[in-house]
C-alpha cells in the first residue's frame, strides 16, 4: 500500500512539474498571449491579422512567438499584440488599421514585432484598446 502511495504521489508530481506554466496570461480581442517562466511568450486564438506572429486565421494550440525572451509587460488590442521589453522599448504586432500599431508605416498587418519608436521609457503598465470597424 505505500509503494503504490508513493508512485502515485511521484506520478502526480511528474505531471505537475510537466505541464504548461503561464507566469502572466494577458486576454483581449479573440486572442490570449501566455509569458512562460523563460520570458517567451506564446499565444492562442484568432491570428488573422498577424497579432499571433502568424499568417493563419486561428491557432488552436498555443505557439510559441518568436525566439526573444527579454518581455516585461504584455497587453492585447482587439486585433493586435503590443509587449514592452525589459530595456524599456515598445514593440507591436498584428493590425495596423489607420495606423494603430504607431509604426509609421501604411502597411496593414504586421506578422512580426516591429519596433515603436526608438523611445525606451516607456511606462511600465499601459492599455491599449482599439476598434474594429469594418469599411
Amino acid at each position: 500500500m505505500k509503494k503504490i502511495l508513493l508512485l502515485n504521489i511521484f506520478l502526480f508530481s511528474s505531471l505537475i512539474i510537466s505541464a504548461q506554466c503561464f507566469e502572466t496570461l494577458t486576454f483581449g480581442g479573440a486572442h490570449t498571449i501566455g509569458q512562460k517562466p523563460n520570458g517567451a511568450l506564446w499565444g492562442w486564438g484568432a491570428a488573422s491579422y498577424g497579432n499571433l506572429l502568424t499568417s493563419n486565421i486561428s491557432e488552436p494550440n498555443p505557439i510559441q512567438l518568436g525566439t526573444e525572451t527579454d518581455w516585461n509587460v504584455i497587453e492585447n488590442g482587439t486585433i493586435n499584440t503590443f509587449s514592452k521589453k525589459k530595456d524599456g522599448t515598445l514593440w507591436g504586432c498584428g493590425s495596423n488599421q489607420f495606423g494603430s500599431l504607431g509604426v509609421n508605416s501604411t502597411i496593414q498587418n504586421f506578422s512580426s514585432f516591429q519596433q515603436i519608436t526608438t523611445a525606451n521609457d516607456w511606462a511600465e503598465s499601459f492599455t491599449f484598446l482599439f476598434f474594429y470597424t469594418s469599411t
